[in-house]
């Protein structure tokens, strides 16, 4: 066959003489309807049945906790109430007896309320419409980790997909939380930053920092790669983008209900403040070592969670160190929201981490980095986890 050999660098590449225009500029080849139909297959199929065994491994432990098939009224927890009340009625503060002295719908962020917004006041149930919500950004998720993990059946691929279904937290996928909503984001924005979308990218953090108080971390995530190639304005505007998500909160809560510091005041009788985790990490290994003795303690897989997951931001902060030198701009974004989105709640005083866990999620964006040996023990180690956790949601022992 003909061909016409083209490049400076490297003269072994050649393009079909049938694929050249007239005036001999290269086309992109034309992909025929199966060629395009299979390729479409290849990026939906995976994740749409990792998302299918995701909810499986959700509707059989809420049958194990005697619900049945779970409905939408079983997958709102006390969060949940604070979310759809924010959608139906805004901002609420008010002076209480409780400690701290405030209460209210203040303390939460506003971004996943708003977009329940429209289906509550077209009278579709708050729970109905917030779960369906959430299965669809859950499902967008590992749709979109998929792609960016490179859409190939490669046994690291389909091992991160499979923890993505099962990670630490999954429960709160499903759940009507805004942590699906969360790791779409974060995970957009962090493939739109590298791929030099700045103004989108900002955009996306800018959202992140309305969803929920760990989106801030995506602001830091996107500035540290611009920052090590020394861009300081783009860095400093990937910071300023998620400061600006914060300050519209601000503004919004002082215009709804007279105060700029509304959150602050209904997290304050919460004790979150400055802590140091030793005594966390104290209480659950003194968990592990009472669930070696006696498996029966279900009621202490919150801790066995906890430390699975610490383990799990070592691995991903170690290799990201051991190829530093060859690390893309999206995985030392993925790195740093793993180990800054980890880090924080457990130095504001380890509060629900069962539930902040699940915006971990972006760290599986490194997973070309860990051995496939060590993702396949996470997703061994992960699914009995995720199930009793969902088990214990339903039960009600976690919030």
């Amino acid at each position: 066959m003909i061909g016409a050999v083209v490049g400076e660098r490297d003269r072994s590449v050649v393009i079909p003489t049938r694929a050249l225009g007239r005036r001999g500029r290269a086309r992109a080849p034309i992909l025929t309807r199966r060629d395009g139909g299979s390729r479409v297959v290849e990026l939906l199929l995976p994740p749409l049945v990792a998302f299918v065994l995701a909810r499986a491994l959700v509707w059989a432990a809420a049958a194990s906790a005697g619900f049945g098939w779970p409905g939408a009224r079983d997958l709102g927890r006390h969060d949940s109430f604070l979310y759809l009340s924010i959608a139906h009625h805004g901002y609420t503060l008010f002076a209480c007896d409780r400690v701290g002295g405030w209460c209210g719908n203040a303390g939460w962020f506003p971004l996943f309320a708003l977009l329940l917004a429209p289906f509550l006041h077209a009278g579709i149930s708050g729970l109905l419409a917030g779960s369906a919500l959430a299965a669809a950004l859950q499902l967008a998720t590992l749709v979109l980790l998929w792609g960016l993990l490179g859409g190939r059946r490669t046994t690291r691929a389909l091992l991160a997909l499979l923890a993505a279904a099962v990670f630490p937290g999954a429960v709160y996928y499903a759940a009507v939380f805004p942590l699906s909503l969360l790791t779409l984001l974060a995970l957009a924005a962090l493939a739109l930053a590298s791929r030099g979308r700045h103004g989108a990218a900002a955009g996306l953090v800018a959202l992140c920092a309305v969803t929920h108080p760990l989106g801030l971390g995506a602001a830091v995530a996107v500035a540290l790669p611009e920052a090590l190639a020394r861009r300081p304005r783009i860095a400093a505007a990937y910071l300023g983008a998620g400061a600006a998500g914060a300050a519209a909160i601000a503004v919004a809560q002082r215009l709804a209900v007279g105060h700029f510091n509304a959150y602050l005041l209904i997290q304050r009788h919460y004790g979150h403040g400055g802590t140091s985790p030793v005594g966390t990490f104290r209480y659950a290994k003194e968990a592990l070592l009472t669930f070696l003795r006696d498996p029966h303690r279900l009621d202490l897989v919150p801790q066995l969670q906890l430390l699975l997951v610490a383990l799990f931001v070592c691995a991903v902060a170690t290799a990201s160190i051991a190829a530093w030198r060859d690390l893309t701009p999206i995985e030392v974004s993925a790195a740093t929201f793993t180990v800054c989105v980890w880090a924080a709640p457990l130095l504001l005083g380890g509060v629900s981490l069962y539930r902040s866990d699940a915006a971990l999620l972006p760290g599986l964006l490194l997973a070309r980095r860990l051995p496939a040996a060590l993702l396949a023990v996470f997703v061994v180690a992960a699914t009995p986890l995720a199930f009793e956790m969902s088990r214990l949601f339903f039960e009600s022992v976690l919030a």
